[in-house]
C-alpha cells in the first residue's frame, strides 16, 4: 500500500474515533484532526519516529488534539489535508 493510501486510511481512522460529528469519542473537528495529524507526522519525521498508522499513532494524535482545543484550524493544516479529513472529501 502506498504512503498516501496509508495516510488517507489513517485520517479516516482518526476521524472515526475523534470527529465531533460522528466519532466514537467526539472531541475535534476535521480541521483540528488534520492539523494534529500534520503536526504528529512532521514531529515524528524530525525525531526519527517510525509512524505505523496504528492505534499508538492514533493515541498520539489524540494527545495533540487535546492541546489544540479550542483553536479551530491549526496554522500548519494545509487545505488539501483539511479536505482529506472532511467527511466528504473532494478527492
Amino acid at each position: 500500500m502506498s504512503y498516501l493510501s496509508e495516510l488517507k486510511n489513517f485520517i479516516g481512522y482518526c476521524n472515526d474515533f475523534y470527529n465531533k460529528q460522528y466519532g466514537i469519542y467526539p472531541i475535534a473537528t476535521s480541521e483540528v484532526i488534520a492539523g494534529a495529524i500534520t503536526k504528529y507526522i512532521n514531529t515524528s519525521y524530525i525525531l526519527g519516529i517510525d509512524v505505523q498508522f496504528d492505534s499508538i499513532d492514533r493515541e498520539r494524535v489524540r494527545a495533540i488534539i487535546e492541546g489544540f482545543e479550542p483553536n479551530p484550524i491549526p496554522s500548519f493544516a494545509t487545505p488539501e489535508l483539511i479536505d482529506m479529513c472532511s467527511p466528504n472529501p473532494k478527492n
